[in-house]
């Protein structure tokens, strides 16, 4: 694209002094010029980033495929890869931002937790298969003393949660979606902290020996501003 531009067949604009003028960043611009004289100048780890962005910008083959060796570009293909399957993303971010940081104002706390669940386990509390005894009696899965609640219960307080997540379609992962969320919102400079409950309903049939299979997995976020 640079030996498009200097060419001779487009028309540049030019500063007061007739230098030609782009509008693009100069620092990282700096460092692919250093490149294109010499391919063993790559940038300072800091400038890693920006001059990536500028060499695709300006489509520089050699200098992209020298800068997807690095370790930190490897890791921002890595997460964009992993974020392109998780659709209603930045909705979903957006979401549990501006909820975290409604629930501190009202609360004049610096620290907010934001409940999701997704939409099949909505449905099933909306409409729960049947248990083998009698109404469901739910445990969490979790270590040391675990919690226990009757069905109507933690339907009340699941139905309050902040963010119903659509989970539709066949390659959807929401453990996968928390995971990108924690690395996002920490690299956005978000002190944050995700962890997820296995709701399991306990009860045995001795007669039929069917155990209930009802389940359903709520998720937090936690965000502290301090």
């Amino acid at each position: 694209m640079l030996s498009s531009m200097f060419s001779g067949k487009h028309k540049l604009e030019r500063d007061k002094d007739g230098c030609p003028f782009i509008d693009r960043p100069g620092v990282p611009f700096g460092f692919i010029l250093n490149f294109l004289r010499d391919r063993s100048m790559m940038p300072p780890r800091n400038f890693t980033m920006q001059v990536y962005t500028e060499a695709l910008y300006y489509q520089i083959p050699t200098l992209i495929k020298k800068l997807e060796m690095t370790a930190e570009i490897f890791r921002f293909r890595l997460r964009e890869a992993r974020r392109s399957k998780l659709k209603n993303f930045d909705s979903i971010k957006g979401a549990l931002i501006q909820r975290a940081q409604m629930k501190s104002q009202e609360n004049l706390t610096p620290v907010a937790t934001v409940g999701l669940i997704t939409s099949s386990d909505k449905k099933k509390l909306d409409d729960p298969t049947e248990c083998v005894l009698s109404e469901h009696l739910l445990s969490v899965q979790c270590e040391g003393n675990c919690k226990q609640e009757k069905f109507v219960q933690t339907k009340r307080r699941v139905e309050a949660a902040d963010i119903i997540v659509d989970d539709e379609g066949p390659d959807f992962d929401m453990k996968l979606l928390m995971e990108v969320l924690e690395k996002e919102l920490q690299s956005d400079g978000y002190q944050c902290k995700i962890w997820s409950e296995k709701w399991k309903c306990l009860y045995k049939s001795n007669y039929t020996r069917r155990e209930c299979r009802f389940e359903i997995v709520e998720y937090f976020a936690e965000l502290e501003w301090t």
